[in-house]
């Protein structure tokens, strides 16, 4: 899926978890402080739920204390 120059950002986030079999996420320091990467987080632990385990968390160039500081 592309992101076009003119479309929503959430709504390209929903149309791509909507189509997703798997979350790949790369969790590091440039991604947690990022606004939308909560959305699209709160997207994949939304279809988690119904559809059973769908992340996949890589941790890039971050620690462990990081990530729990990372509101979720």
């Amino acid at each position: 899926m592309r992101i076009k120059w003119a479309n929503s950002l959430r709504a390209s986030i929903d149309a791509g978890l909507r189509q997703s079999k798997l979350g790949l996420v790369i969790i590091s320091r440039y991604y947690i402080k990022k606004g939308w990467t909560q959305y699209e987080l709160d997207g994949f632990f939304q279809k988690e739920m119904t559809c059973g385990k769908v992340i996949l968390p890589i941790w890039h160039n971050i620690i462990k204390e990081e990530v729990q500081n990372f509101k979720s």
